[in-house]
């Protein structure tokens, strides 16, 4: 049986004597689609957070793409793509220059290419030579996506 793409063992994080997320276990297989459903205040952003390396849980273990949350956590960041609720991105550069910038960062082979690419694949090319500044909350997600899938990651974390 192979491996799972991600692993939590009693996975556990407190705010202020607060527990937001107590000894979760689970495992998620490769090509799996998988969602958190719940409440305000349920733990799931607090999750995939400590996931994506953004936090570190107060207990307990997780594995991303075969590497440890706490351990590994560039080796886990290397093998995600990660889209917050409010996406974050350069108002006066463009799409494509948002997009090319952050490929050039992730080390991407051909970025401008890459980015034509996403943006094909998203369906959002007319987005590429208009400033984020302008953008709809929709339209910066759109962004948003495209800049988490640049790399290609193993695992998509959408928040």
């Amino acid at each position: 049986m192979p491996e799972p793409m991600i692993r939590l063992n009693r996975l556990t994080q407190s705010f202020h004597g607060v527990t937001a997320v107590d000894a979760l276990s689970m495992d998620i297989a490769e090509g799996e689609i998988f969602g958190f459903l719940g409440h305000n205040g349920a733990g799931k952003t607090t999750t995939i957070q400590m996931l994506t390396t953004l936090a570190r849980p107060a207990s307990g273990t997780a594995n991303v793409a075969g590497h440890d949350i706490c351990r590994e956590p560039l080796e886990v960041r290397r093998r995600i793509g990660y889209v917050p609720e409010n996406v974050r991105l350069y108002d006066t550069l463009t799409a494509a220059e948002n997009l090319l910038f952050f490929a050039r960062l992730s080390g991407v082979d051909a970025p401008a290419r890459r980015v034509r690419q996403v943006l094909e694949l998203l369906e959002c090319t007319y987005l590429a030579d208009k400033r984020v500044g302008g953008f709809s909350k929709g339209m910066r997600q759109r962004v948003g996506i495209a800049q988490a899938i640049l790399h290609q990651p193993a695992v998509l974390f959408l928040d």
